[in-house]
């Protein structure tokens, strides 16, 4: 009897140390992701132990707290299959002993000690040409003796890789670059087959394919890219010069990294030109009992502006009954806008006023930028019925603003003097700015003459002392003879002195 007791307690210990040891069912992973039309398997483990002895395993699936079994495994009587609903997938449970780690676990905590488990019983659940549909939570538990059953569950999701989507904004006649995959740059794509695709109205074609380690193959069917495009660096697109057939196209580029699966990327295109901007009276409208009308028109505009008006430096936001605006817009057979705005003057009481037009559109990170016209003052003398009209030579600014229909900066334009007025002529008489460009020419070509001027004169300075003749050298001094005496005192003979 004391020795039994003595065993239950020794076992009781044993027992105790174990489960104190004993953790959940481990698995490889929490969170398990898969694309459609691959093959996913779900595994996990428990520890195996002389004192522990798993009965039977099962594998289910939880939806909306509803348990539905899908394979139960016995160590006796084998796997028995259930019903899964999702009955098109072809899914299997299989048995193994393996090491005990999970995916996300320490070598050091691998190792065999005598308080490790070394080796561990692995079920793992195969499943077949996963879809979207298969999303889900799994749970393996296992019925255990002596502590019962343990559990372990693992999210499976299934999810199609998404194609990114991206803006690029440029100017026209500029070069465009489109990166592969958007802003994905530290992936090395030569090593994958690719190709870039140009698309409009859910059409899309082949610009260009690569292989890896081969040349590029351009697609010679599509005119309007024929001499335009190539690739760049890390297989970006590049297209010079842009035109306004670009706007609005959409360029993919499809990387095909896996034999079942493509990650691709598209970049819609959008393409600015800078439009001209001028502001003028109207012929024939000064002078007279009529006010004059103020003409403003914009050419080669793209995408479509908004045009305003500014009366003393203020947005003419309510048309009263002084002033009425009548705009016309149309668009040329090269896709350009064009704005014409006639401001009509009926009935002004304040005799000097100022009118600026500037046409507004958002373009680069949904800023709205301007370019405006020049400054025209006007001056009506009602007793006179004289027009005064002061034109200031402001050159068409483009001035970044943040928000639309802002105040434009004048103060840039206070420097500027105003032209010589001209009385009732009713044209609008614009002052010649200063003429830089020419200025500076003149400049460059009289730095070069001079440049020239005396590469010439060096050269003939050269060529005269070349042709100089040799400088006079005068003859060496004569030689000093000396007397020479023999040794014996004598002086040496004539014989003696001719062979010195």
């Amino acid at each position: 009897m004391e020795r039994r007791g003595l065993f239950s307690l020794f076992y009781l210990l044993a027992m105790s140390s174990v489960a104190g040891q004993l953790e959940d069912v481990i698995t490889q992973a929490k969170v398990v992701r898969a694309l459609p039309g691959t093959d996913v398997t779900l595994v996990c483990s428990f520890p195996r132990s002389d004192h522990i002895y798993v009965t039977q395993v099962q594998w289910s699936r939880i939806d909306d707290n509803q348990l539905t079994r899908i394979a139960v495994y016995h160590p006796t009587y084998g796997i028995q299959y259930f019903k899964f609903p999702e009955t098109a997938y072809n899914f299997s449970v299989s048995f193994s002993i393996g090491n005990c780690c999970s995916s996300d676990a320490k070598e050091a905590s691998c190792s065999p000690g005598p308080n490790t488990f070394p080796e561990c019983s692995q079920w793992a659940l195969q499943l077949k040409n996963v879809s979207v549909s298969l999303s889900g939570q799994y749970e393996c538990s296992l019925a255990t003796y002596p502590f019962g059953t343990k559990a372990g569950k693992i999210q499976l999701i299934v999810q199609a890789e998404e194609e990114q989507h991206y803006v690029k904004e440029v100017q026209l006649n500029q070069t465009l670059e489109i990166p592969c995959l958007g802003n994905v740059t530290s992936e090395n794509l030569s090593n994958y087959p690719l190709k870039w695709l140009v698309g409009e109205n859910g059409r899309k074609e082949e610009l260009v394919t690569k292989e890896p380690s081969s040349p590029e193959v351009y697609r010679n069917d599509n005119a309007l890219y024929r001499e335009r495009i190539h690739l760049g660096l890390n297989n970006a697109l590049k297209i010079f010069p842009t035109k306004l057939s670009d706007d609005g196209r959409m360029f993919s580029c499809h990387v095909a990294y896996h034999p079942e699966r493509t990650r691709k990327s598209s970049t819609t295109v959008r393409v600015l030109a800078y439009p001209e901007i001028s502001a003028s009276l109207q012929e024939g409208s000064a002078g007279t009992l009529q006010k004059p009308n103020i003409s403003c028109v914009v050419r080669k505009a793209f995408p479509k502006p908004s045009l305003v008006w500014y009366v003393d430096r203020e947005i003419l936001r309510d048309q009263s009954g002084e002033m009425s605006v009548k705009q016309e817009d149309s668009q040329d057979s090269e896709g350009f806008y064009q704005l014409r705005s006639t401001l009509m003057l009926h009935g002004i009481h304040q005799a000097h006023k100022i009118f600026l037009c500037a046409c507004l559109f958002s373009f680069l990170r949904n800023e709205t930028w301007n370019v405006s016209s020049e400054e025209i003052f006007f001056s009506f003398d009602n007793k006179s019925n004289e027009v005064s009209i002061q034109a200031f030579s402001t050159v068409a600014s483009e001035e970044n603003r943040s928000v639309s229909l802002a105040p434009l900066d004048f103060t840039s334009r206070a420097s500027l003097a105003p032209a010589t007025a001209t009385q009732g002529s009713g044209k609008n008489v614009k002052a010649r700015p200063f003429p830089w460009p020419t200025a500076v020419a003149v400049l460059l070509l009289l730095c070069s003459f001079l440049i020239v001027l005396g590469i010439w004169k060096w050269c003939q300075y050269q060529k005269e002392i070349m042709n100089r003749p040799p400088s006079f050298k005068p003859p060496p001094p004569p030689i000093k003879y000396t007397s020479m005496v023999e040794s014996d005192g004598t002086p040496p003979s004539c014989h003696e002195l001719e062979s010195l």
